[in-house]
């Protein structure tokens, strides 16, 4: 699965999660920073592995803000 695939998966889920358009879901804000609580962390935690086959840290990890152009965790 490419990083932009990965990356559309997470503003989708994020927008479903929260309620809001996809347009409104800033993809450089990192995922600490989304206000999320924990039943909604853990229900984006279960889409990860469900549909992407993927741990959830990994994709944290690798990709930081949700843009599919960030490459740095820091």
């Amino acid at each position: 699965m490419t990083r932009e695939q990965i990356s559309d998966f997470c503003v989708t889920a994020l927008a479903n999660i929260l309620r809001i358009s996809r347009d409104r879901v800033d993809t450089g804000t990192k995922f600490d920073r989304l206000g999320l609580d924990w039943a909604m962390l853990v229900y984006l935690m279960m889409e990860f592995e469900e549909k992407l086959d993927l741990h959830p840290m990994v994709a944290f990890q690798l990709h930081g803000p949700i843009s599919g152009k960030a490459g740095k965790t820091t």
